[in-house]
């Protein structure tokens, strides 16, 4: 059999395409995947000194540029990476609690934030965002 130009064409078009499936599979996966949602922090409870745990509600930006929860959005609860150091003594990101002043204390952040997917060591799928907390108070 001699190989005609026709024929070495539709090998090199099916070798290409071999050598692109493992590559679109990956790329239909990354499409699939939520890489990240912008929400409205609804409320937070201490987990401990310096840390909230934070509920959330789904939002969008419509044309005018103004935040709006989702109607009818997802919901559910995150964690602050800013807060993963913070206790008695550290505020992330960098914040030494004995430099705050009297009347003033660290406070949960409140807003709309990104969040993001993260997966823990028990392979569980964890929200996370990072916005470092605001020190607010009243100066005595």
């Amino acid at each position: 059999m001699m190989l005609t130009k026709t024929i070495t064409r539709r090998i090199d078009r099916s070798a290409a395409a071999a050598k692109d499936a493992p590559r679109e599979g990956a790329i239909r996966e990354r499409e699939r995947r939520i890489e990240a949602l912008m929400v409205k922090i609804t409320g937070s409870t201490s987990i401990g000194t310096n840390r909230w745990s934070y509920t959330w509600q789904r939002a969008d930006v419509n044309s005018s540029n103004d935040f709006a929860l989702r109607t009818g959005g997802s919901t559910g609860s995150a964690l602050n990476t800013c807060e993963g150091i913070n206790n008695g003594t550290n505020i992330g990101p960098g914040y030494l609690v004995a430099n705050i002043p009297a009347g003033f204390s660290v406070k949960a952040v409140t807003g709309y934030v990104v969040i993001f997917p993260i997966h823990r060591t028990d392979g569980t799928v964890r929200w996370v965002f990072s916005v470092p907390n605001a020190i607010d108070g009243v100066c005595e």
